[in-house]
């Protein structure tokens, strides 16, 4: 009986959807196809290297795309900022600061 009990609770699965699943519904094939997108079909996503930004306008147009399609009780905010700045950390029991300059981030905020 114990056995049973944990099967069903620890060892129970749920099938991943795929891209065709309802759009309200988390879907492992919509997942797969969108880091396909960034991992596969933009290379070149280093600091500095014209790949970043066209991963970050496919980001922002995807979350855009979600704002676009939120019912009225959301309020969706995407933003862009350009932000410097710079970050120390040990490696291999040495300190290493790694700058950037003109970094993009992209924010949603659902209110």
């Amino acid at each position: 009986m114990s056995f049973l009990v944990y099967r069903v609770i620890h060892m129970r699965h749920v099938a991943p959807l795929d891209s065709d699943a309802s759009p309200d519904e988390f879907s492992e094939g919509r997942v797969l196809q969108h880091l396909r997108r960034l991992v596969v079909d933009i290379p070149g996503r280093q600091e500095g290297r014209p790949g970043l930004e066209t991963a970050a306008q496919y980001i922002k147009g995807q979350l855009e795309g979600l704002a676009a399609h939120a019912g009225p009780e959301y309020r969706i905010d995407v933003e862009e900022t350009i932000v410097s700045g710079s970050f120390s950390m040990m490696f291999l029991r040495h300190r290493v600061t790694l700058g950037y300059r003109n970094h993009k981030n992209i924010v949603m905020r659902r209110g």
